[in-house]
């Protein structure tokens, strides 16, 4: 079985809401308001329908072929972890691992959604957790570029201020996926709004509104010391991963995977968005998954 993220968030927000955090992971785990449009799924996937918060808040453990169902929680830290099949295709195997932490001065929330199957492919899954928590703490999240909304650049003379504060900043914890347009008119070949709310939590998405910003944005690159192949434009779409200064001035082909105009009209229309997203997000999360699920499953482990 070859296993792949599907969706992935690290969410700094406040402390004293590490209970309020918990809660909303703990109803998206068991299917009920604000989520009960998943209560379906999971009594396919054989949760039992009168499972409390109560009991999933501390220990639990339910385990049925390709289920599995685990919790720990006390003052401090809660883990979930929770594998299904797919309802259509029960050699997919789909498994969210959810951490969340109270430090001396923020609650830390950390989510993995991975797929496993014979077959590797490239997908994304918008995340309804990550989305409930990025819009009730949309004020506290700015700095940390997670919307699940497109910032659109509409003229290159914003373009410079936006590469130097935003793209090559130090501090930049999460990609940024540019969608650019070709130097005709048209639609992109990837919606970016789509691709914004699919990579919600994971990354911050950029739409350059014509081939005068796209220049300017491949332009301004270059004059800060990077490979003019380091660009993006003409309906390309490119993941830019954090620490560009590791890559400037390199004389070799970027590594921050590219997708060129005709290339992403070759995939599928319908599957488009989740399949971009799902490559971008493997570069970025695909290294960082053992860490993630170790830590998880060190804690419930030790809990058994």
């Amino acid at each position: 079985m070859k296993r792949q993220p599907t969706s992935h968030a690290q969410l700094t927000l406040p402390r004293d809401d590490f209970e309020a955090v918990v809660e909303l992971a703990s109803a998206w785990t068991r299917g009920v308001p604000p989520f009960q449009k998943y209560r379906g799924n999971r009594r396919r996937a054989g949760l039992p329908s009168d499972m409390d918060a109560r009991e999933l808040r501390t220990d639990t453990w339910l385990e049925d072929g390709d289920l599995l169902l685990r919790s720990y929680g006390d003052d401090e830290v809660w883990a979930v972890q929770f594998r299904h099949p797919q309802k259509n295709r029960p050699s997919v195997v789909w498994e969210t691992n959810v951490l969340v932490e109270r430090t001396d001065r923020a609650t830390e929330l950390t989510l993995l959604t991975t797929r496993a199957s014979r077959r590797a492919s490239y997908t994304a899954s918008r995340a309804a957790l990550v989305t409930a928590l990025v819009e009730r703490y949309d004020h506290l999240l700015q700095d940390q570029l997670l919307a699940g909304e497109p910032d659109v650049l509409w003229n290159p003379g914003s373009v410079g201020h936006y590469v130097r504060t935003i793209l090559d900043s130090a501090t930049r914890a999460v990609p940024v996926v540019v969608v650019s347009r070709r130097n005709g008119s048209g639609p992109t070949a990837v919606d970016a709004a789509a691709l914004a709310r699919c990579m919600v939590g994971s990354a911050l998405v950029v739409e350059l509104a014509s081939a005068k910003v796209a220049h300017a944005w491949s332009n301004t690159l270059e004059s800060l010391g990077f490979h003019p192949m380091f660009g993006c434009y003409n309906g390309a779409v490119r993941q830019y991963l954090p620490d560009l200064a590791a890559h400037a001035k390199r004389q070799s082909r970027p590594g921050h995977r590219l997708y060129l105009f005709d290339r992403l009209q070759r995939l599928p229309e319908a599957h488009r968005v989740e399949t971009v997203a799902g490559a971008f997000l493997l570069d970025f999360v695909g290294p960082r998954m053992p860490a993630i699920l170790d830590r998880v499953w060190a804690l419930l482990d030790a809990e058994e």
